[in-house]
């Protein structure tokens, strides 16, 4: 049987893929935290790629948050308010 559509689903995205390995990177040098590189589990998804594509037509303007602040403000807020404390 076919639904009729109740409702649209959204795709939030910069459409900037950044490839793990500078983000891990990154976190590393700026942050002074050591990271454990382990193997990809066989269900993990090696490439993702997002599309705004239907956003952006719908609002018409769309400025995604550059990666790196958001990555910032994040560990910020997390390293201040999560239970256990990283390791540096």
């Amino acid at each position: 049987k076919k639904k009729p559509k109740s409702h649209n689903i959204y795709n939030i995205c910069s459409n900037n893929p950044i490839k793990i390995l500078k983000i891990i990177n990154y976190f590393k040098k700026d942050n002074n935290v050591k990271v454990k590189l382990i193997k990809m589990h066989k269900a993990d998804v090696k490439d993702t790629h997002g599309s705004n594509f239907k956003l952006k037509q719908l609002i018409k303007y769309f400025k995604p948050s550059k990666f790196y602040d958001c990555f910032d403000k994040t560990y910020e807020w997390y390293s201040n308010n999560h239970i256990y404390k990283l390791k540096k």
